[in-house]
C-alpha cells in the first residue's frame, strides 16, 4: 500500500540486515529516496558533493530518516531546518558515550561531540533501541523528542528439539578496537576452564587479534564472517550464548541467539538485561570466576523454550514496524 503523495529521504552509512528491515517496511508506505554512506569518498570534494546532494534531495522530501548521528545526518539536519522538513534520527548508542580505554564513542573528540550535540538538539525525533540508550540521550536533549523503538526479529523456524552440542558461542568482531569492548579476552580465558566444551567466536577478525586470543586459548574456534543461514545452523546446535561486553546499546546478536533457544550468559551492563530478561545468567564484565559460575549454571538450564518465547513475543519485528510508521505519520 504505497502512498505516492509522501516522499521519504532515507540516509544510512552501510548495508545491514536490521537497516534492510526498516527499508522494506518504509517502502510499503512511502516513496523512498536513498543515500548510502559508501556512495561518497571521504575527502573534501566528496563531502562537498554529499552536502550539496543531500540539500537537493531534502528539498524534494516530505520527511527525512537518518541512521546514526554522523556527518550525513548533520548535513540532513542542516538542510531540513532551511527547508522546514521533519527529521527522525536513529541513534545507535556509540554516539553518546566516551570510553577512552577502548578508544570508543562519539564523544571522544571535541569536534565529533559538537556534531552529535547539534543533531540531538535539532532533530524532530530521536529513536533509540533501548531504555538504556534513551536515558543517555535524554541527558542532552528534551525527553519529549526521544522514543524507544526496539529492534525486532521475524525468525519463523520452530525451536529445534534435537540434542545440543557442547558448544558455547559469542558473536563479535575479533578486531583491534573491538575485542576487549566485546569481552572476547574474557571469553578466551573462561574457555580454558571448560575442557569438555567447544568455544566459538563468530564474526570477522584480524590476524593479530586472533593470534593474541589463541595465545590465551589455542582451542578457540573462529568462523570468520558467515551468512545468516550458516549462523542459524550454528545457533540451533549451540547450548549457550555469551555476550560478555562492557557495553551494548541493545544486543541484536543476543536476541537472535535466544530466538534459536540458546541459554544466555551476559554481563549486567548496558541494555543486555533489557533483552535477556530476569531468567538469564549474569556476570560482571571481565570477572572470570563469576563468568565460569554463570556458565556452569546455564549448562543445567532446560528452559530454552522460555528464552525463545521471550525473544519472539517481546521483540517481534512487527512491533518495530508499527511503531516506526506511527511516529512517521505523527510527524507528517
Amino acid at each position: 500500500m504505497q502512498s505516492s503523495s509522501k516522499r521519504l529521504l532515507l540516509i544510512y552509512p552501510y548495508k545491514a540486515t536490521f537497516i534492510d528491515k526498516d527499508l522494506q517496511t518504509l517502502a510499503e508506505y512511502y516513496q523512498l529516496d536513498q543515500i548510502k554512506g559508501q556512495d561518497y569518498a571521504k575527502s573534501l570534494s566528496g563531502y562537498l558533493k554529499l552536502f550539496l546532494d543531500i540539500g537537493r534531495r531534502v528539498g524534494k522530501a516530505d520527511i527525512c530518516f537518518a541512521w546514526f548521528a554522523d556527518i550525513r545526518t548533520l548535513f540532513t539536519i542542516f538542510w531540513a531546518r532551511i527547508y522546514k522538513k521533519k527529521t527522525i534520527v536513529q541513534i545507535g548508542g556509540y554516539e553518546t558515550c566516551n570510553l577512552p580505554k577502548f578508544n570508543y564513542g562519539g564523544f571522544r573528540s571535541w569536534s565529533s561531540k559538537r556534531k552529535i550535540l547539534y543533531i540531538l538538539k535539532h532533530a524532530d525525533l530521536l529513536v533509540t533501541f533501548s531504555d538504556f540508550s534513551a536515558r543517555e540521550v535524554k541527558h542532552y536533549t528534551s525527553e519529549k523528542s526521544v522514543k524507544v523503538i526496539n529492534l525486532g526479529i521475524d525468525i519463523q523456524t520452530p525451536l529445534s528439539k534435537k540434542k545440543r552440542r557442547n558448544l558455547i558461542v559469542t558473536i563479535a568482531n575479533a578486531t583491534r578496537y573491538k575485542y576487549k569492548l566485546k569481552g572476547l579476552d574474557t571469553f578466551a580465558r573462561v574457555a580454558t576452564r571448560f575442557r569438555d566444551m567447544e568455544f566459538m567466536i563468530i564474526g570477522d577478525y584480524d590476524k593479530k587479534t586472533k593470534s593474541e586470543l589463541l595465545e590465551i586459548n589455542p582451542d578457540l574456534r573462529f568462523t570468520g564472517y558467515i551468512n545468516n543461514k550458516e549462523l542459524g545452523k550454528i545457533l540451533t546446535q549451540a547450548k549457550i550464548y555469551c555476550q560478555l561486553s562492557y557495553r551494548e546499546s541493545f544486543g541484536m546478536a543476543l536476541l537472535e541467539a535466544m530466538s534459536y533457544g540458546c541459554v544466555p550468559v551476559v554481563t549486567d551492563r548496558g541494555a543486555l538485561p533489557e533483552v535477556a530478561g530476569k531468567k538469564a545468567f549474569y556476570t560482571e564484565y571481565g570477572n572470570i570466576e563469576q563468568t565460569v559460575t554463570a556458565i556452569r549454571k546455564a549448562e543445567n538450564c532446560e528452559d530454552r523454550a522460555g528464552f525463545n518465547r521471550r525473544a519472539r513475543e517481546k521483540f517481534p519485528l512487527k512491533k518495530r514496524k508499527q511503531a516506526l510508521i506511527q511516529e512517521f505519520e505523527g510527524l507528517l
